[in-house]
């Protein structure tokens, strides 16, 4: 019964990450992810929310269905647009409410 459920699970997030991918271009797909970084270990700083995790942008094209220039330009984008700042090793979100509406999603508590 377990493999069943775990079968299961896989396919529903499977068809949800076929439905996202569908419905955002790569911009959409980086802003909707960076975005679940938030929500998963953003830390609250003066200028916005930091990322404090290393993520390549290798990493981040193989989560979002896209190419490392792809994601390179959606990132410069969301610089561009006073969403986000990079540093070394993390980056610092500083406007979460630009980057859920590029995302797609509704306003949550960070």
């Amino acid at each position: 019964m377990f493999f069943l459920e775990l079968a299961a699970d896989r396919l529903q997030a499977a068809d949800l990450q076929r439905l996202e991918f569908a419905g955002h271009d790569v911009l959409g797909r980086v802003a909707r992810r960076l975005n679940s970084l938030v929500q998963e270990s953003g830390q609250p700083v003066p200028d916005g929310i930091m990322v404090d995790v290393f993520l390549s942008q290798e990493e981040l094209a193989g989560w979002t269905a896209a190419s490392r220039e792809a994601v390179n330009r959606a990132l410069q984008q969301l610089r561009a647009v006073g969403c986000l700042r990079s540093e070394r090793r993390r980056m610092i979100i500083t406007d979460l409410d630009a980057l859920r509406r590029y995302a797609g999603v509704s306003r949550e508590a960070p």
